[in-house]
């Protein structure tokens, strides 16, 4: 395909900056798309996975003549982006690539052509048998038979390290799942020797090299990444994208181009807690992964379509993870509807975990930090209030935070801190009782007595009856009367 003669690719993506070649090029992708399906569909109406319509060619040997070529593209192009970051002074990061070897079944074999591949599949599928039987030297000495007679088949391989792990020869089982991995047809998981030529580009072109592969093999039982750090053939789940991020993080720290770290490092209890993923998010990712693996090439079968996935009635977390996945509502809306949910059935945590995860997603926008600190006073959570407080003012006016915030301050015996936020809550807000009520109670503490009498005029003449407020004026006049009659008596 022309995908794979690297000049023409270059030239195209050099004219993809013409406005000209843009509008052609949009043009031909809106007849193609009104001349077929142009819904994911195939010819006979089956729904396709992403992964079904991207791929080019479903069958690439291990060495054969496209692979190679692949390797060499991804060589050139590397070595490309290499040389313009050192001509700019850019310090480039190239993480080596990981994948699930250890819970994921080959896609497809690659057979020689002297082999019959129905005899093959019989005896593949008699070895498995002794397998699950739990003859694990008999299995063994057929699946070394099977791989005598023709080595390319990736799903000997796959079985061959079963075996061996369950004989207990954790380094062998090792070899031979990465061996499935690289002779897996289908090319989706990149053979082992792409990062073999990342390693080698890192040392000729300098750039600092990131060992993702590494991290999640250390975190992986017997060095085998599987289900516990991927979701389904090579996606990391909320872990594994935990390791990455730390890999990342330290070959930065390494690297010394931000200089030296504020601190050594942060134990992953507490930046695990900023991560913004709650349940709604996990609900979202499993029915993903669940219609991702539900279609080809994890089955022949094709995928429920959006339609077909029922909305959940007695599940409101679940309900609103199909709503959003249906492009029913947005990410945003999603959080919000949930920590409504939470806030409603007294599940406050978990309401504070969807406000974070906002804030974490759009840190500009200050309603979720409204609606955080407000749930949060109203647990009594004053410390952790205060610096989302703090955030507020910085990104608005908000005469809310004013109120709240010189509250805290005034109710800590910080009245000379507290006041000026009271008087801007007022200045913002002159019709909010509480602010006024509040700036009162502060004036007085502070000795300015008219002006706390003047704070309480205006609170009584915009709610008479307003809590408090009766018994402060009361106490206030009669310390004003005390005060001048002590001052008659000298």
């Amino acid at each position: 395909s022309l995908g794979t003669f690297r000049p023409f690719v270059l030239a195209f993506l050099k004219l993809r900056h013409w406005k000209l070649f843009q509008l052609l090029s949009d043009g031909i992708h809106f007849l193609r798309t009104r001349l077929s399906s142009g819904s994911g569909k195939d010819q006979a109406g089956r729904t396709r996975t992403l992964m079904e319509r991207m791929v080019g060619q479903k069958e690439i040997a291990y060495g054969s003549r496209l692979y190679r070529a692949a390797h060499r593209v991804f060589e050139r192009n590397l070595a490309d982006v290499a040389r313009f970051c050192n001509r700019q002074g850019i310090p480039l990061f190239v993480a080596t690539l990981v994948s699930n070897v250890h819970d994921q079944r080959p896609f497809v074999d690659s057979f020689s052509s002297r082999t019959d591949r129905s005899a093959w599949r019989g005896k593949l599928a008699a070895a498995r048998q002794a397998l699950s039987r739990g003859q694990l030297e008999e299995a063994l000495r057929q699946v070394e038979t099977l791989l005598a007679t023709d080595s390319l088949p990736a799903s000997a391989w796959f079985l061959k390290g079963q075996v061996l792990e369950k004989l207990g020869r954790w380094q062998e089982a090792y070899r031979a799942y990465y061996r499935a991995k690289d002779l897996d047809a289908l090319r989706f998981r990149a053979a082992e020797a792409i990062n073999e030529r990342i390693a080698s580009l890192s040392k000729t072109f300098q750039f600092h090299l990131v060992p993702v592969k590494a991290s999640f093999e250390a975190g992986s039982p017997h060095r085998l990444p599987g289900k516990e750090l991927i979701l389904e053939h090579l996606h990391p789940n909320l872990e594994g994208y935990m390791l990455m991020a730390r890999a990342f993080a330290r070959a930065l720290v390494k690297s010394a181009v931000f200089g030296p770290p504020a601190r050594d490092s942060v134990p992953d209890s507490l930046w695990a807690q900023q991560v913004g993923v709650t349940d709604v998010d996990r609900q979202v990712a499993e029915l993903r992964i669940r219609v991702l693996t539900s279609g080809w090439p994890f089955t022949n079968a094709p995928p429920p379509s959006k339609a077909d996935v029922p909305v959940p009635e007695n599940d409101v977390i679940a309900r609103l993870a199909v709503q959003f996945w249906r492009d029913e509502i947005t990410w945003e809306q999603m959080h919000v509807k949930a920590a409504e949910y939470y806030t409603r059935s007294g599940q406050l945590e978990k309401a504070e975990r969807e406000f974070r995860a906002l804030i974490q997603a759009t840190p500009m926008n200050p309603s979720p930090y409204q609606y955080l600190a407000r749930l949060l006073l109203a647990q009594k959570k004053y410390a952790q209030a205060e610096p989302i407080l703090h955030r507020i003012l910085q990104l608005t006016p908000d005469p809310f935070a004013y109120k709240m915030l010189g509250s805290i301050y005034v109710n800590r015996g910080d009245v000379e801190l507290g006041l000026p936020l009271l008087k801007r809550a007022v200045e913002l807000a002159p019709g909010d009782p509480q602010a006024l009520y509040n700036l009162a109670g502060a004036l007085a503490l502070a000795h300015q007595h008219e002006a706390a009498l003047d704070a309480l005029n205006q609170l009584w003449s915009i709610q008479p009856n307003f809590p408090g407020a009766a018994r402060l004026r009361h106490q206030l006049l009669k310390h004003m009367a005390q005060i001048k009659q002590s001052g008659e008596a000298h």
